[in-house]
């Protein structure tokens, strides 16, 4: 039982034919109520527990018996529930079952426990690895696309974050938190975010109808209207991430930018800043304020 996952219409299907043959062995007729027959003895029922409640059960208690032990499935379960969170994109429970993620969560034990849990007011906690905001203003774009798509449409917008390896609005932005980076709006960046995780369901390739709907509603829903070079309605703010910076090298102590991302890093806080033919480079200290950088007109 603690390794099956089937849905409550599934455990009806399975239960209807032996229902159909024990009820009159019992001296039942074969129409007797389901509700009646699985409700609590407490309440006048038979006391049969439905094997779809008994499946969850057996699910929870393997939970509590495995986070106090060192064993593989406690791995796995792990595991599972961090990988759950990154495709989710965002931290929140109570949405693993809503029919908006619905449209892009993978079908999963872990998920179907969850969404059981939630429904049933039972609180599991972990201490599983939680997803981070880069700056003070920073959002999750899965959260900011599920209050206006749903369907297929966020199911597109989900896989065009996967292939880009983002999560949120800093990851899609240049430097100084204030653009959208033109080349994360078209999906040709090559400078993915430097995140410490690791992406499930990487797509190898996406259509022009992926990048349409992206550009579309990156466009809509995070730049102001009207203006040139992508500016954000809300800017990101100060970096407070700097482990996985994507335009940091720590060995160099130097920051790194494409000239073509409509941002220098000369003058403000960086006096011995300097800029060559390929790249805008300057020198990086962590008691530096990261935010405004000077803006390239």
């Amino acid at each position: 039982m603690e390794a099956i996952n089937l849905t409550k219409q599934d455990w009806d299907y399975i239960m209807s034919p032996i229902l159909q043959a024990t009820l009159p062995k019992a001296g039942i007729v074969r129409t007797f109520p389901h509700s009646v027959l699985y409700a609590s003895k407490k309440f006048s029922g038979l006391g049969i527990l439905h094997p779809f409640y008994h499946q969850h059960i057996k699910h929870i208690h393997t939970c509590l018996e495995q986070c106090i032990t060192k064993s593989i499935t406690k791995n796995l379960l792990h595991t599972n529930t961090e990988q759950l969170c990154l495709e989710l994109g965002f931290n929140s429970h109570g949405y693993w079952h809503t029919p908006a993620t619905k449209a892009y969560l993978t079908p999963s034990w872990t998920r179907d426990l969850l969404s059981f849990c939630d429904d049933h007011s039972i609180q599991l906690i972990d201490n599983c690895a939680t997803l981070s905001l880069r700056t003070t203003n920073d959002r999750f774009l899965m959260q900011i696309f599920q209050c206006h798509y749903q369907g297929d449409h966020l199911r597109l917008l989900h896989q065009c974050c996967e292939f880009l390896q983002v999560l949120t609005v800093s990851d899609i932005s240049t430097a100084d938190g204030s653009r959208i980076d033109p080349l994360m709006l078209t999906g040709t960046s090559q400078l993915k975010p430097r995140h410490r995780y690791t992406w499930p369901n990487t797509p190898i390739q996406l259509s022009n109808q992926h990048w349409t709907l992206w550009s579309q509603a990156v466009r809509l829903h995070l730049t102001q209207p009207n203006l040139p070079q992508h500016r954000l309605c809300q800017p990101i703010g100060n970096w407070t991430d700097f482990d996985d910076w994507k335009w940091f090298f720590p060995l160099l102590n130097l920051v790194f930018i494409n000239p073509r991302a409509y941002t220098t890093f000369s003058g403000l806080s960086y006096p011995h800043a300097h800029a060559d033919n390929d790249f805008n480079v300057a020198r990086w200290s962590h008691t530096n304020p990261m935010i405004p950088f000077q803006q390239q007109s």
